[in-house]
């Protein structure tokens, strides 16, 4: 059995976790020799307290599970306390400092980084602003088609992962544009 941790593939930081739990079957592949990462598990903990930097950007969606609270401050940004829940997307631009705290997480989410110059990606427009815990469609529907793929065996190759990297990132960044509504607000 496999300890699967918060802990991220990509970055470095410090972690803290109080009442991990295990459990079997993580799906993990790369592209373009590694400057893009893709991962699917599942993570429950009592609580974690994360101060983490990233040489990638972060794309997390939540497939399912939640926590009882998060609070996401990254650097220079504003404290977002919010839940995660399914469906959910968050965005972590590269070497943004941020601290994150999680109580009673149980979830399953898959997490993409995007090393900002891997190929065609160092076209993509530049997105400086967290996305946290945000309603975005069609950007969770792209994440999940990938996750569905590969659970199947379809590895995707190279030319076609940079294609829909420059597509998570222009998404993010025309909603970075407009100002679109960028959390979930809790009831």
């Amino acid at each position: 059995m496999t300890n699967l941790t918060l802990e991220p593939l990509v970055g470095s930081g410090q972690l803290l976790e109080r009442g991990a739990r295990s459990e079997i079957g993580a799906l993990r592949c790369s592209w373009l020799a590694g400057a893009v990462r893709f991962e699917e598990r599942a993570w429950s903990c009592e609580s974690a307290e994360m101060h983490w930097t990233s040489p990638a950007h972060l794309i997390v969606l939540t497939h399912r599970g939640r926590t009882a609270r998060t609070r996401i401050t990254p650097e220079g940004g504003r404290l977002h306390d919010i839940r995660d829940r399914p469906g959910t997307v968050s965005f972590v631009p590269v070497n943004l400092p941020r601290r994150a705290i999680y109580e009673q997480a149980d979830l399953r989410y898959s997490a993409l980084w995007i090393h900002p110059n891997a190929g065609a990606l160092a076209d993509a427009p530049a997105v400086e602003n967290a996305l946290i815990n945000a309603q975005e469609p069609a950007l969770a529907s792209l994440i999940d088609s990938l996750r569905l793929d590969l659970a199947a065996g379809c590895m995707p190759d190279d030319g076609y992962v940079e294609q829909v990297g420059s597509v998570f990132l222009r998404l993010i960044a025309a909603a970075d544009r407009t100002g679109a509504p960028r959390a979930v607000r809790d009831a």
